[in-house]
């Protein structure tokens, strides 16, 4: 299961930035950032979907890893599950179902309305004087 760190951990390497910058970015200390992946705290929904930004990563999946590490119990084990079918339905749709529609959207297209692209330079040889 993925934690709140790993999420740190890609928005670190996706931005290039230190504890103290991502805490910057969201107006919070080294500290409290540090304190999030160690898992002594969790930050709350907004920095959660701060920090997915950054990462590039899917939103709703990071908010149910967040909810699982506030909750306790059957509720948590709930969350957990809940984010891993989040996390495995955005592959599928990511790896398959995108690619076979723009697949699908191009062989759509006559011949005649795909996009060209030309370059076309019109000189007078009058003007290379």
């Amino acid at each position: 299961m993925e934690t709140i760190a790993d999420l740190i951990e890609a928005a670190k390497l996706r931005t290039g930035a230190s504890y103290t910058e991502i805490g910057d970015r969201l107006d919070r200390s080294k500290q409290l950032v540090t304190n999030w992946k160690s898992g002594n705290k969790v930050p709350t929904d907004g920095d959660v979907m701060a920090l997915a930004r950054m990462a590039g990563e899917d939103l709703d999946k990071w908010l149910a890893i967040a909810q699982a590490a506030r909750s306790e119990g059957d509720a948590k084990a709930r969350w957990q599950q809940i984010a891993k079918r989040l996390a495995t339905t955005a592959t599928l749709l990511a790896v398959v179902v995108f690619p076979a529609l723009s697949e699908r959207a191009h062989a759509a297209q006559p011949a005649s309305e795909q996009p060209t692209v030309g370059i076309m330079r019109n000189v007078l040889w009058s003007e290379l004087d």
